[in-house]
C-alpha cells in the first residue's frame, strides 16, 4: 500500500531535521512548524521519521491521510 508523509502540527517543535535530511525536499518550515509541501516527492526513505525528535513525522496510508488532513484542517 502507498503511503503519504504526513507532519503533526501539534507536535512539531519546528527544528527543521526533516528539511535537513530529506533529499527530495518534501518538506518546508512555515510559521516555526513543517509542513510537506511536496508530498508527492517522498520516497518513504522514512530519514524524516527517523530523524524527528517528537514523532511529528509520519508515514500513513494514503486513504488515511485525507482523513488526517480534514482533522487538522479543523483544529
Amino acid at each position: 500500500m502507498r503511503q503519504k508523509v504526513w507532519v503533526n502540527q501539534t507536535k512539531c517543535i519546528g527544528c527543521g531535521k526533516c528539511v535537513a535530511v530529506c533529499t527530495n525536499n518534501v518538506f518546508k518550515i512555515v510559521n516555526r512548524k513543517s509542513i510537506a509541501v511536496n508530498p508527492e516527492n517522498c520516497v518513504t526513505c522514512r530519514a524524516c521519521t527517523t530523524n524527528c525528535p517528537t514523532g511529528a513525522v509520519s508515514l500513513a496510508p494514503r486513504d488515511m491521510y485525507a482523513t488526517y488532513a480534514r482533522f487538522y484542517k479543523k483544529s
